[in-house]
């Protein structure tokens, strides 16, 4: 029986949401149907070691950056190599260079990820994005924000466009927390018992909002004084150092624990009490539902697709993108209310559970794998 080789093709190496995403199907994907290939055009992370790790070849083309056309240029003798029969990418730079290598390859499908609604586009990267989407056969959304940003501002036909979730393994994520390590993973950042631990796993970029969390964190520490509050960040980026600055300069630098990048999220989700993320914009956060499944409530802007998975005072709480005193109004109200903080994560465990299972993602995928190549008979 033949497999079908696909050919994974990403931007960054250095492992977010959409690098966890690319994982979790690498690992879930029937290697009796599919045989997968992984390349990054940017070196320097962890995905491709932990994609080797999984029994899947991982390479990267070593572009100085997201535009280093010689290195970009590198994927076509790749292509021609490999003969996939599916290329998939991932993310705007692996999406257009990818869509254009493929075509000059001969790859019969070419499937494209929209991440986010990406609002930091300007108009030559949507006419860049319009132009080459005619080039790939389906794009996947991750979110139906993701999908309705492409239809309405690139003016993409809706039926070539489709939204799948993001999926993860829930049952690993809630062991964790009600597990007995969970004890142990808040001592070992360095909180006590009796601390208040707000949690934001993103990468230290300007677009997740850190800025307005420890300015949130700082006041809410002020008018919450019998609450004893932390703050622990984890993530990697270019903005380490200055945030790092503006916690000192707030005063806050004693209460917030930078762990760097985690690769064991459960366990860093077992240690914290609130998962805070206030981007600017978003696609469909992993993150977010990481923490709805590890059953802690969720505070997150309501920007992208956060909405279609954090329901506004059911499992969490939604404030405006950049808004600081809504941000500590929603700090404080369940800061101060343990009780409802435990009924809003019990709802959230539930509906990650229900409704965002690896499994379900993974299917409706090789879904489309199946559809695209035909071959839904012939595995």
């Amino acid at each position: 029986m033949s497999r079908t080789k696909i050919f994974y093709f990403t931007t960054d190496s250095k492992i977010g949401g959409t690098e966890r995403m690319i994982l979790a199907l690498l690992e879930g994907l029937d290697r009796n149907k599919y045989e997968p290939f992984l390349c990054a055009i940017k070196p320097g992370g962890a995905l491709l070691p932990e994609a080797e790790k999984l029994g899947v070849k991982a390479v990267t083309l070593n572009a100085g950056s997201r535009t280093d056309l010689p290195a970009l240029c590198g994927i076509i003798p790749m292509l021609r190599k490999e003969k996939p029969g599916i290329l998939h990418t991932f993310l705007f730079h692996a999406n257009i260079a990818g869509r254009i290598a493929g075509r000059m390859c001969g790859v019969p499908v070419i499937i494209s990820s929209q991440r986010s609604v990406d609002k930091w586009r300007k108009p030559w990267h949507s006419a860049l994005d319009k132009w080459t989407s005619g080039l790939c056969n389906l794009i996947i959304s991750n979110s139906e924000a993701g999908r309705k940003a492409l239809i309405e501002r690139e003016k993409i036909d809706p039926a070539r466009v489709i939204t799948i979730h993001n999926g993860i393994n829930a049952e690993k994520f809630a062991a964790a927390a009600c597990g007995a390590d969970a004890g142990a993973a808040r001592k070992a950042f360095g909180f006590a018992p009796g601390d208040t631990v707000l949690g934001i796993i993103a990468n230290l970029r300007a677009v997740k909002g850190h800025k307005f969390l420890l300015k949130a964190f700082q006041n809410v520490r002020r008018t919450t004084p019998d609450v004893r509050l932390k703050l622990l960040v984890v993530g990697e980026g270019k903005l380490e150092g200055e945030l790092k600055d503006l916690a000192d300069k707030l005063g806050v630098s004693n209460d917030t624990v930078f762990a760097g990048f985690r690769d064991e999220i459960p366990r860093v989700l077992a240690a914290i009490d609130i998962f805070v993320l206030p981007s600017l914009w978003e696609g469909f956060p992993v993150s977010v539902i990481e923490a709805m499944a590890s059953g802690k409530p969720v505070i997150a802007s309501r920007a992208g697709g956060i909405p279609e998975a954090v329901v506004e005072g059911e499992t969490g709480l939604l404030v405006p993108p950049g808004d600081v005193p809504a941000l500590e109004k929603a700090i404080e109200a369940l800061a101060g209310s343990p009780e409802l903080a435990k009924k809003m994560g019990e709802a959230g465990r539930k509906k990650a559970g229900s409704e965002f299972g690896i499994e379900k993602m993974i299917s409706k995928t090789e879904g489309v794998y199946e559809r695209l190549t035909g071959n839904r008979d012939k595995h």
